[in-house]
């Protein structure tokens, strides 16, 4: 059977992610910190929640421990968890570190511990959401936007050690999603990209052949300003 892991995946991105993933045949392992974001996917039968907080090291070791347990050998990993915050390059106190921790380094480390483990399927597929800021610049989210080019440079790095070791990547680049952070303003979803677009285009990317790996997908608004 296929399988998947797909963090932060209680809201938006994650949790549509999850339900296309549930739909399309894989047993699925959806991490969240809130339990609560969790219960709604739970009506898949083939659905496998895990709460906790990815940015701890021991959490992250108890996650591959619980999918070695399920005798989950990822064939797809979702790395969609982070934390959008709200900074200046020269305000004080800076989001820098925690910003690094959340949508950087848990990144990097939540791959590293599973990779022997995709190393060993035949097709393996590696998604890192990045977002938009990871190539251009938003002055008002200097810690988010750092940490975003700081991701992107990762991806890039982990595309090529991919294509030595089997594993495909692709670095996912979208503008303005609609999530719950803009429900209660006056902004027309519609104007947005829906997280069921991010979902549609991770599994065609993942229907493509082996030979093709789509390194950077890039997710732009019709709309200017998103």
């Amino acid at each position: 059977m296929k399988t998947a892991i797909v963090t932060g995946a209680g809201r938006g991105i994650g949790k549509s992610v999850s339900e296309h993933l549930l739909r399309a045949g894989y047993k699925t392992v959806g991490i969240s910190r809130t339990k609560n974001d969790l219960d709604s996917l739970a009506e898949h039968a083939l659905f496998l929640p895990f709460v906790g907080d990815i940015t701890d090291a021991a959490v992250r070791t108890e996650i591959l421990e619980f999918c070695n347990s399920e005798n989950v050998m990822p064939n797809v990993l979702v790395n969609n968890a982070g934390l959008y915050s709200q900074d200046t390059a020269v305000s004080l106190p800076s989001q820098l570190v925690n910003s690094l921790e959340i949508n950087l380094t848990q990144v990097r480390e939540f791959t590293a511990l599973f990779w022997p483990r995709m190393m060993q399927n035949k097709s393996a597929h590696i998604f890192n959401i990045i977002s938009v800021l990871g190539v251009s610049l938003r002055s008002d989210a200097a810690s988010y936007t750092i940490a975003k080019h700081a991701l992107s440079a990762y991806n890039k790095l982990l595309v090529q050690e991919g294509k030595k070791q089997g594993i495909k990547v692709t670095g996912i680049y979208p503008a303005s999603v609609y999530t719950s952070a803009w429900e209660g303003t006056d902004v027309n979803p519609e104007q947005l990209i829906s997280s069921d677009d991010i979902a549609q285009t991770i599994l065609y990317a993942l229907s493509l052949s082996k030979a093709v790996v789509p390194e950077a997908i890039h997710i732009g608004c019709m709309t200017e300003g998103f």
